[in-house]
């Protein structure tokens, strides 16, 4: 809600919890997408992950993940994609490494950043590290968004 009374944009949400050969890397990124892009931004998601040999399934309802009885330490990948109409509304998507029935597949670790990318046709968006600002720039965008918050 507050992301579209301050900033007129929905929100692109998604969180990645799989093994890596470092160890686990999870994040969880909330981007700030132009309103009315969800269908095209669920369009190209499940595209890509069938192209990444991985399926998405979509949670309906109004099921909280902790209520799901599942097992998720093999790791998983969740999004939820904003509806048009300017409400709250969104679709959720999981991917559980555990029901890729023995054969596991992966999950790139930038892969939410780079259906992002596709969709606004923007490769640098793809790579986090495309996308630092300086510590003066993160400052002022930090206050901002606080004040927004107060206010």
């Amino acid at each position: 809600k507050h992301a579209r009374a301050a900033l007129q944009k929905d929100l692109f949400i998604f969180e990645r919890s799989i093994q890596t050969k470092g160890g686990y890397h999870p994040h969880i990124q909330c981007i700030p997408v132009d309103a009315g892009l969800g269908p095209k931004i669920q369009s190209k998601m499940l595209e890509m992950a069938t192209r990444s040999g991985f399926k998405l399934k979509e949670i309906t309802g109004e099921i909280p993940l902790s209520s799901l009885d599942d097992d998720w330490s093999e790791g998983y990948f969740y999004a939820e994609v904003p509806l048009p109409g300017g409400g709250d509304e969104y679709r959720r998507y999981l991917y559980r490494v555990a029901d890729g029935g023995g054969s596991k597949c992966f999950v790139p670790i930038q892969f939410g950043r780079e259906v992002l990318a596709e969709v606004i046709e923007n490769p640098d968006v793809a790579q986090w590290k495309a996308c630092v600002v300086s510590k003066e720039r993160e400052e002022e965008w930090t206050t901002q968004f606080r004040e927004s918050l107060s206010g």
